[in-house]
């Protein structure tokens, strides 16, 4: 006979529900904003292609122009530098006599290149003084520059030691044949000494001139850094047209460590494109198919819309030809699959995502849903009386509803709130214990009840999901630019609140009130401290703790810890297979423990259920943390999740028959465990 729903459970219901058409409007707009933005740009380095097409006896044009028939839509040019003309041999230095010393005379055959500094350095805001003449006394420290005698010569005050890596801008022959072959030019420009608002803007409004769409800063810095990154924000922030005041956008580096990107890119709050690359470095350590995947899954997984292709070791008898053919399978892998399963990407000019109009109040309403949550999983901790609840449930709804709308930590600490309490109550709510259930020899009738509460529990902690992105509704969690704050505090405080739980003895009895309750679990932690342990049970204790340990270690984008070379190719055989990989610890730990714990624990076997049952609360856990990355298409996290329990529950089905035909066949017989209440 079922219960009928008392005023407490239908108020906790009534603010869930309030709190999840909210959230599901916050996820609808992510969803529009996410699906209106699936173009990526491929971008190939100038100098790259420009050497790659002398070794194969074509002009540089018709190389462009062949890449671009691969999807290459970008070129980019880093800008040159006086120590990079010098190495070309186009312009000679040299150390002369001085009053007081020497100086750098600088000889510039070519008068454009001249002009062409001069330019650069006045840009930049460097002093520089021109009418010098040949009596003029040479100046200790000074650099000089001389060409022609139709173009006049002049110097500065700063020494060619520290001059020599300054940015002159990209090459005029370069941004030329880019054009020529209708393809973007993505600048990389590095940071200067002395920069401020007024020569920065003046170096962006140079390159947007040149028709720079994209600016990726070169070198360890920012343009800006130290102290003018806000300034140089709001000359790339784009407008709702996606036009910058520069007309030129910001292109941040995924895993880049460059100084100042983070006052950068949260300046921006979101209106940047972020790209991905390969270093140089690590391209020798790896294959062309994991270089293939990888773009791939950048772009599809994780909202990079321009990839930064560097091209192959010049190596086999046709180079050009090997690149080609590289560039095609990266395409090929980034336009592989359909719309309805995250894929299909078109290619063309990267653009930033629009901003996700979420209203204040949705957040605020989303945290009744929060507040739900927290007093239901208050109900199933404590045995509290109703004037109690309805007493906390004015304040957490209070509490809950500001932390929703409080900017965006407050907002961040409500997700964290969300990602503890659902996947604890999905959990605690489906606890194997002696007495709750009817025993069965039945093996279908075992895994049909392990079945409904895989089905109720993942229910509960998509209420929670939902929560959670539709407070995380934003442009900056797109791009990345904020993120979910405390992972593996997500990870780890559900199963300790679940360890805890099962050793204080479980939910209160029927009639316990509250300080027996708390006496009672404190008497029972107590003795499970104080009692002896077993070698073999520390052994289980310290397997349990590693595993978990690693279980955490390995939790976001940026874990410390490697993935092994084989698991790496069972990721990417999943990749190929499947229209999303699941993750490791849902579909192969969590969701298959899930489905032997309550089997397990529907034949009887309690006493082997519960520890299983803590490893199986993995599963839910990792369910909800699944959609905490909001950098990741909500379409992608969707199938992931799905497929997940999908083959999870699969797994643990087959697991729980092969265990079970192993057991009848060496005599292993069913024991019914009596129901004993806690003393």
């Amino acid at each position: 006979m079922q219960r009928r729903p008392t005023a407490l459970s239908s108020l906790i219901a009534l603010l869930i529900a309030l709190g999840t058409l909210a959230g599901l409007y916050g996820m609808a707009l992510r969803f529009r904003v996410e699906r209106e933005n699936r173009r990526v740009e491929l971008g190939i380095e100038y100098p790259e292609i420009s050497s790659l097409a002398q070794f194969s006896g074509i002009s540089t044009l018709a190389a462009l122009q062949q890449f671009h028939q691969r999807d290459i839509n970008a070129v980019i040019i880093t800008e040159d530098t006086i120590a990079s003309l010098e190495a070309t041999g186009a312009v000679r230095t040299s150390t002369v006599a001085a009053v007081g010393g020497s100086c750098t005379m600088v000889r510039v055959p070519d008068p454009l290149v001249e002009v062409r500094i001069l330019k650069a350095l006045q840009l930049r805001g460097i002093a520089l003084k021109t009418g010098d003449t040949a009596q003029t006394p040479l100046k200790a420290g000074h650099t000089y520059f001389v060409s022609s005698p139709q173009v006049p010569a002049f110097h500065t005050g700063v020494s060619y030691f520290n001059l020599r890596t300054i940015g002159i801008g990209l090459s005029p022959r370069a941004v030329d044949l880019a054009h020529q072959a209708h393809m973007d030019v993505v600048a990389r420009v590095g940071n200067y000494p002395g920069v401020d608002a007024a020569s920065a803007r003046r170096v962006l409004d140079e390159l947007h001139s040149e028709g720079v769409s994209l600016v990726i800063f070169n070198g360890q810095d920012v343009l800006g850094f130290r102290g003018v990154e806000k300034q140089v924000a709001a000359l790339l922030k784009p407008n709702g047209a996606g036009i910058s005041p520069t007309g030129v956008l910001y292109g941040e580096v995924e895993f880049g460590k460059q100084h100042g990107n983070s006052t950068l890119s949260a300046a921006l709050k979101g209106a940047y494109i972020r790209v991905h690359s390969i270093q140089a470095a690590e391209m020798g350590d790896m294959t062309e198919p994991a270089m293939v995947e990888r773009f791939g899954l950048a772009a599809r997984e994780r909202n990079i819309r321009f990839c930064y292709i560097r091209l192959l070791t010049q190596a086999g008898d046709n180079t050009l030809q090997t690149n080609l053919q590289y560039i095609s399978r990266v395409a090929a892998r980034i336009a592989h699959g359909h719309t309805w399963d995250g894929g299909a990407m078109a290619f063309g000019t990267a653009r930033p995502f629009h901003r996700i109009h979420e209203p204040l109040l949705v957040r605020a309403v989303i945290g009744l849903s929060i507040a739900g949550g927290v007093l239901w999983l208050v109900t199933i901790l404590f045995p509290i009386e109703p004037r109690t609840a309805y007493a906390l449930a004015p304040m957490l709804v209070v509490l809950c509803a500001a932390l929703a709308a409080a900017g965006d930590e407050g907002r961040k600490l409500a997700a964290l709130l969300v990602g503890i309490t659902f996947p604890c109550i999905a959990c605690l709510r489906a606890l194997p214990r002696n007495g709750s259930v009817a025993p069965t020899t039945s093996i279908g009738y075992s895994l049909l009840y392990s079945y409904k509460a895989m089905a109720t529990a993942c229910a509960t902690t998509v209420l929670g999901i939902i929560a959670v992105d539709g407070l995380l509704a934003s442009r900056i969690f797109v791009v990345k630019a904020e993120q979910f704050m405390g992972i593996k505090a997500q990870h780890a405080v559900p199963i300790l609140i679940l360890i805890v739980f099962i050793l204080a003895g479980g939910p209160a009895a029927v009639g316990e009130g509250l300080r027996a309750y708390c006496l009672r679990g404190y008497r029972r932690l107590r003795s499970v401290v104080q009692e002896p342990a077993l070698y073999w049970q520390l052994g289980l204790m310290m397997l349990g703790l590693l595993a978990i340990a690693i279980i955490l270690a390995r939790s976001g984008n940026d874990s410390g810890v490697a993935v092994s070379p084989l698991e790496m190719k069972a990721r990417a055989l999943l990749d190929h297979i499947l229209p999303v990989r699941p993750r490791t610890k849902e579909f192969l730990v969590g969701h298959p423990a899930w489905i032997l714990a309550l089997a397990f624990h529907k034949r009887g076997r309690t006493k082997v259920a519960v520890p299983v049952f803590i490893v199986a609360a993995i599963g839910q856990v990792s369910l909800l943390n699944t959609f905490c990355h909001i950098h990741t298409p909500l379409i992608i996290s969707a199938w992931r999740g799905g497929l997940g329990v999908l083959i999870g529950a699969i797994l643990g089905t087959c697991a729980f028959v092969v265990i079970e035909v192993i057991a009848s066949r060496i005599g292993i017989t069913d024991e019914i465990t009596e129901v004993k209440q806690p003393a």
